[in-house]
């Protein structure tokens, strides 16, 4: 809706939207817009970005996700399945946190590792003890080894679950948790690697950037849509239901009288004349995003004009030239 437009209202009609807020109607038959939801000019779209130039950047931050294609290279046949999820507890204190990071689990023929002791809840059977492992893990994002705790599960067939254990914001915390599931008491792997990726949100680290093309004018087509120029409204009839109210310190008279010339070109220069081709005003549109021009139905020495008829010509620069005409009744 454009600024200073009226709409009609059905019956009963209480609140209307506008740009995402409730505005009360309550009794009212038209709805006049006093808010400039145009681009060019209202910055309050959706987030807190200004627009600059009829463009409004905005990023919208994903959430940490895992990618699941993993890069899995190992020799085992049939190989193990492989589950990353985020490490959780029975007690949530206890609960990992999910890192915008990318690792590798390089496993070896020999003892490369010894695993982190680990505690998982109160009494001794929660303890996980540290183990001499055939693997290490690696924060490829951050290029280093980092710990990890180790734990074998099974009695017909063995789950290998390793959780990584970093410091982050200063705190020694769990983050993912990798569990390699064979379909036998098989050993784990004793060479390949095992790759986890993540899809991570934005951070002040990153920088973009791109071109665009600027708002223009077609005139080509801008020729072709000569005809969608109006007055509105025409005839303007003594007091327009859609005209602005008085304010709440006036008693009387009336509002603002205008019109609007619309689908206007930027450039152009519309000239009003009596019907005895006298020059009564002349308008002037500069706005490439409104296409809407405005008259107070005032002469040029500020005067209102007498009720009639009038002929507008518009000339549009390298597009062309419209006339027209209205009628201002009593």
């Amino acid at each position: 809706m454009i600024r200073f437009d009226s709409i009609p209202l059905p019956a009963g009609t209480d609140t209307v939207i506008v740009n995402g807020s409730k505005v009360a109607v309550t009794g009212q038959s038209y709805y006049k817009a006093d808010y400039q939801v145009l681009i060019d000019s209202y910055e309050l779209f959706a987030g807190e970005t200004p627009v600059r130039h009829g463009f409004r950047v905005q990023l919208y931050n994903d959430p940490i996700t895992l990618d699941t294609t993993f890069a899995v290279d190992i020799p085992s046949d049939p190989p193990p399945t492989f589950e990353v999820i985020r490490f959780v507890a029975l007690n949530p204190k206890y609960n990992g946190y999910a890192t915008p990071n990318d690792y590798v689990i390089e496993f070896y023929n020999t003892i490369v590792d010894t695993s982190v002791v680990d505690t998982v809840g109160s009494g001794a059977s929660n303890i996980i003890p540290a183990r001499p492992v055939n693997f290490k893990v690696k924060n490829v994002t951050k290029d280093q080894y980092v710990d990890f705790a180790y734990l074998r599960t099974g009695t017909l067939s063995y789950t290998y679950s390793i959780w990584f254990k970093e410091y982050l914001q200063g705190q020694y915390v769990r983050t993912w948790r990798v569990n390699i599931r064979y379909r036998s008491l098989s050993d784990l792997e004793t060479a390949g690697t095992f790759n986890i990726y993540t899809l991570k949100p934005f951070n002040q680290n990153d920088s973009f950037f791109f071109t665009m093309q600027g708002a223009r004018i077609d005139d080509e087509l801008a020729k072709e849509q000569l005809d969608k120029i109006k007055v509105v409204p025409n005839p303007y009839v003594v007091t327009h239901q859609g005209e602005q109210r008085l304010l709440s310190t006036q008693t009387s008279g009336r509002g603002e009288r205008e019109i609007r010339f619309t689908y206007v070109p930027p450039g152009s220069k519309i000239s009003i004349f009596t019907v005895r081709g006298e020059l009564v005003r002349t308008l002037y549109s500069e706005n490439l995003y409104v296409g809407d021009v405005y008259w107070n139905l005032r002469s040029e020495e500020n005067i209102d004009v007498a009720f009639g008829i009038y002929v507008f010509v518009l000339d549009a620069p390298n597009i062309g030239t419209k006339i027209g005409k209205f009628a201002l009744i009593k």
